[in-house]
């Protein structure tokens, strides 16, 4: 990352994009390994949040290319997105006020689909 905000024409030619590419992919890998191991071991249901995790970031990740190649203009929307954001904004406020998990793995999964 301080390559491309100190060398801006850096990632802009062909073999040195795909080497920091590269580079971040394995070094995100890392990371994400890395906390996913600390999870697994600090909680007893580690791996099913993982699981889950996981499940949500595919999920999201084939809604969003559906988005990307589907002739069907999402701006029309924006409305329905302001209101979505309020309830989501207020469904923090009664999670915050009544802990309870069932309440935030929905604020998850919504959330991390959004």
């Amino acid at each position: 990352m301080c390559s491309l905000f100190c060398y801006p024409a850096n990632p802009r030619r062909a073999p040195n994009k795909y080497i920091l590419l590269s580079l971040f992919t394995i070094c995100e890998g890392y990371v994400v390994s890395a906390i996913c191991c600390s999870i697994a071991k600090e909680y007893e249901n580690g791996v099913h949040l993982i699981f889950m995790a996981l499940s949500m970031t595919v999920l999201m990740t084939f809604g969003l290319t559906y988005a990307c190649f589907t002739k069907q203009d999402f701006t029309d929307y924006t409305g329905l997105l302001w209101s979505f954001i309020i309830c989501l904004f207020l469904l923090l406020v009664v999670t915050l006020l009544f802990p309870s998990r069932i309440i935030q793995i929905i604020y998850s999964v919504v959330l991390h689909h959004y």
